[in-house]
């Protein structure tokens, strides 16, 4: 388990005054690597040099309790478990006052570094006892959908690993609804589909299913994203 303070600067928030949801998933990237490499012996070098392999998220689900603007909070994060090829990793953020902010899980999985690509086993340490409970992944049933844009891949999207950062996934997604400052993203759940490369024009569809929007992200026809997304009124 690791925890660490995480400060949301206004350079994070978004038009509505709260942070954006990328600033939470990049801060969440950071701790998941940091205690993969502190606490795990896991690494992106060591798993490269022992392992051949690379980090690589499938799901994330992500639930904001409440608006968060500027300020200091603390970030906890935990292995809760390898299942199989499956990864999953909790987080949580809580305010001074021990008060949850937001809570999420991750699903990773390691891959070859090599073409082609394929899941690597690595024999996982012992889970963390959950300091806090977390939800559930949600997966809900996609709807019928509507081509509403489309978005080219640029250099300053990609990761370490040379594809669509997961993090800023979720902007292009986002971007893909009506902009609305009276709303703030209250969940999101993203499928990691498949990879998505500098250059590539991804097609965006989107639809609404149980109050919530989806968004289906499509490359030549391959599917490279799914995601669903809760707006929540600011109050």
């Amino acid at each position: 388990m690791l925890k660490v303070p995480f400060t949301v600067t206004h350079a994070m928030l978004g038009a509505n005054a709260c942070v954006r949801t990328s600033a939470l998933l990049c801060a969440m990237q950071d701790a998941a690597t940091a205690d993969a490499e502190i606490n795990m012996n896991l690494g992106r070098e060591a798993l490269l040099r022992d392992h051949g392999g690379l980090w690589i998220v499938t799901r994330t689900s992500l639930w904001v309790e409440r608006p968060i603007g500027a300020g200091e909070l603390t970030q906890t994060t935990w292995h809760a478990g390898a299942r199989a090829a499956i990864w999953p990793r909790a987080y949580i953020f809580t305010d001074r006052d021990d008060r949850i902010a937001a809570r999420a899980v991750t699903w990773w999985t390691i891959l070859s570094d090599k073409e082609p690509r394929r899941i690597v086993i690595v024999p996982a340490p012992e889970p963390c006892r959950p300091p806090y409970p977390v939800p559930k992944l949600l997966r809900p049933r996609m709807p019928a959908l509507t081509p509403t844009g489309t978005h080219t891949v640029t250099p300053s999207e990609l990761d370490e690993n040379v594809h669509l950062n997961n993090a800023l996934a979720a902007n292009l997604i986002e971007d893909a609804l009506p902009l609305d400052p009276a709303v703030y993203t209250s969940e999101l759940h993203i499928h990691y589909a498949g990879e998505a490369k500098c250059g590539d024009t991804l097609t965006l569809s989107t639809g609404c299913t149980d109050g919530l929007h989806a968004i289906r992200v499509t490359h030549c026809g391959t599917c490279t994203h799914e995601a669903f997304i809760r707006r929540t009124a600011l109050s």
